[in-house]
């Protein structure tokens, strides 16, 4: 139940990219390369996710990592974000210059940076008597050995209510 719930959400988020992008790119044809291509990356997306599902349903995961630069996956999850939100919301990014690099798995870090950045979506929209505004920011973990970088992720949204809080490290 939970399990699926949980898999179904990140689907789901990866679909809510490629839709928007499509609708993008129907409403304003001279800028169809880019959104194409955004929709073409989440569908990349939704068939790794996709995979590691059919993995987990036959034996434990073997998660595939490499070396990669998070800056990237950050400027593309912020992209994303850009092209999808509402137009009311400023998203801010502040991204070191020099090449980073650890090791991980690029599809999933990215899958948990949009799931953080949809919740600050939601944490911003609606009625509100100030900026709607999501900042990202990626720096190298002040005390931390090579390989170690840190994301912060906030918003201007009012913050989580007493019942949420006490459920905030439940999966799913």
């Amino acid at each position: 139940g939970q399990f699926a719930s949980g898999i179904a959400h990140n689907f789901n988020n990866v679909l809510a990219i490629v839709l928007s992008n499509v609708e993008l790119a129907a409403r304003e044809a001279p800028a169809v390369a880019t959104p194409l291509a955004h929709a073409r990356e989440a569908a990349l997306q939704a068939v790794s996710i996709v995979r590691e599902l059919m993995l987990l349903s036959r034996a434990p995961p073997r998660v595939d990592r490499k070396r990669l630069d998070p800056r990237q996956v950050v400027r593309r999850a912020v992209a994303f974000c850009r092209t999808t939100f509402d137009r009311a919301i400023t998203v801010n990014e502040e991204i070191p210059e020099a090449a980073l690099a650890i090791e991980g798995h690029e599809s999933q870090i990215e899958q948990c940076l949009l799931n953080v950045l949809i919740n600050a979506r939601d944490a911003v929209s609606g009625p509100r008597d100030r900026e709607a505004r999501i900042d990202v920011r990626l720096s190298t973990h002040a005390d931390a050995h090579d390989g170690i970088v840190r994301v912060e992720v906030s918003d201007t949204g009012d913050g989580m209510d007493e019942a949420v809080r006490a459920r905030i490290f439940e999966p799913f």
